[in-house]
């Protein structure tokens, strides 16, 4: 409903949220009501609140640096907290939803509540004057139809009636010409007789000899119209003896007229339709195949000649394209932090999105983003009050999770030094950032393990890792790695040579 166009704030629509609530829709997970949403919408300012808190405290080292700012605030793994994703803020967003609350509880109706028609639709009229300056003509030449039309001063519904009203005058009837000119539809043949009467212009194959008329469909392998009614005859009473026994009639018949049914199709074609017919058939699409007798006869009627398209030549020229590969240069990757580089261990496409597309890990999956909470969570818990002063101020701030599941979560997650620091020009981060970057992957005893090896012992030899990433650049590609890593990497839903766990288990 927020996106439909109905919902306006200011000079903010409701159709600008749609990013951001595609962000949200594991964080709202579970609301029922109007109310859920509105405490929702604020934990997330709360949220976003602390974020900005951490980020204030390092502006002057880190300023618009997107990496930097991460290495200062680990919440900024959390998608929704980053305001350049989306078209609206948060406070916007809950400004659009109380509009939409106040829109609902106005047009909606009680169970058995009735409203006059007129007075219902002046209200819907007042609500459309104010929110359809950017709608497109078409939705508003329905809306104005509906409008215009003549009510009864003394009508009144019940909600589903005034459902089957607006149903009855906007539903989904379309103009069926201008439609049918736009974007042409294949149906099957079968169908002919119903689009006889909606179509402008229609167009009418396959009249050859061996695909018309329609073949006689047979029954399957051994059965046969005798046999059944036999069955249904000893396995049912009554009425569901009867039922089945008509269906059993209805079914053949269907069968013995299906020749008849198409030469009608072809006549009720004739007789009704409303513009240009044509009719053809595919030459040699079958062996020994040929026009039907009743093309034939078509043609002779309405006098026009075959048309056969000409075969057009096979040869195929188009200039190959040359490509120049041009040798990348080395300082914007001497420039990425060691941190970065240890998904370069598992796969380079990985590095290469996380370091230059998003500059750091930003988790939409809900499944990492609990993993996410876990680990940030136990290196807040390490410092002040401890795990007591984590759930005062920070579960909250993730009202999706039940208590239980977040204490559970923490519980389950092993501590790891938070005192223990490396540092990106001038800007200082927990080593232990290093769980956060590759969340709950795994590291295999006959894989890779280099860049996490130097990462953890201050020997990070960038150059090593450079060559290596170099040389995985593809003239179009980066080349990935698949495995069980890949359920832990949050580009797997646009990777196409990523591993899901149905895949590693049909191996």
């Amino acid at each position: 409903m927020m996106t439909s166009g109905w919902v306006q704030s200011g000079h903010v629509n409701g159709t600008q949220a749609l990013t951001l609530l595609i962000d949200l829709r594991s964080y709202m997970d579970g609301v029922k009501s109007f109310q859920d949403i509105m405490e929702r919408l604020q934990a997330l300012v709360d949220l976003q609140e602390v974020s900005r808190v951490f980020d204030e405290t390092a502006k002057e080292q880190a300023g618009r640096h997107q990496l930097k700012s991460y290495l200062s605030n680990p919440f900024r793994c959390f998608p929704y907290v980053h305001q350049s994703r989306y078209e609206i803020t948060v406070k916007q967003l809950v400004e659009c939803t109380k509009d939409l609350a106040r829109k609902v509880n106005r047009l909606l109706l009680g169970e058995r509540e009735k409203r006059n028609v007129r007075v219902y639709i002046e209200e819907l009229n007042d609500i459309y004057v104010a929110v359809s300056g950017q709608w497109e003509s078409s939705a508003k030449q329905k809306m104005e139809k509906l409008f215009s039309v003549s009510i009864p001063a003394d009508w009144e519904f019940t909600m589903e009636e005034l459902y089957q009203f607006l149903t009855l005058h906007l539903g989904t009837e379309e103009d069926e010409e201008d439609n049918d000119q736009d974007s042409p539809q294949i149906v099957n043949i079968d169908q002919l007789v119903g689009k006889t009467l909606i179509a402008h212009n229609i167009h009418v194959t396959g009249l050859s000899l061996q695909t018309f008329p329609w073949k006689q469909s047979e029954m399957p392998h051994l059965l046969m119209h005798s046999w059944l009614k036999e069955c249904i005859r000893r396995s049912f009473v009554a009425a569901n003896r009867i039922m089945r026994m008509n269906a059993l009639v209805v079914d053949y018949y269907s069968r013995d007229v299906t020749r008849d049914t198409a030469l009608y199709s072809i006549y009720h074609l004739l007789a009704y339709g409303k513009g240009q017919i044509t009719f053809s058939y595919i030459k040699d699409l079958y062996e020994h195949d040929g026009p039907s007798i009743y093309f034939a006869i078509l043609q002779e009627l309405y006098g026009q000649t075959e048309e056969v398209a000409e075969e057009q030549p096979e040869e195929w020229k188009w200039e190959e394209e040359t490509v120049v590969k041009e040798e990348i240069p080395k300082e914007p990757l001497q420039a990425i932090p060691d941190l970065l580089w240890l998904d370069s261990d598992f796969c380079q496409r990985k590095f290469f999105f996380n370091a230059f597309v998003e500059h750091h890990p930003i988790y939409e999956n809900d499944f990492h983003q609990q993993q996410a909470f876990a680990i940030i969570g136990k290196l807040l818990a390490e410092q002040g009050d401890g795990e007591a002063l984590v759930r005062e101020t920070i579960f909250p701030l993730f009202p999706q999770w039940t208590n239980a599941h977040k204490q559970n979560l923490l519980d389950t997650t092993y501590a790891s030094s938070l005192r223990t620091y490396k540092s990106y020009q001038n800007i200082y981060y927990p080593k232990a950032m290093k769980r956060l970057q590759r969340l709950g992957s795994k590291y295999m005893v006959t894989k890779n393990w280099k860049a996490k090896y130097q990462y953890d012992h201050d020997t990070f030899r960038i150059d090593e890792h450079i060559k290596e990433f170099l040389a995985s650049v593809q003239i179009k590609e980066i080349e990935a790695r698949s495995g069980q890593h890949c359920r832990m990497c949050p580009f797997l839903h646009v990777c196409k040579d990523g591993e899901y766990v149905i895949d590693a288990n049909d191996n």
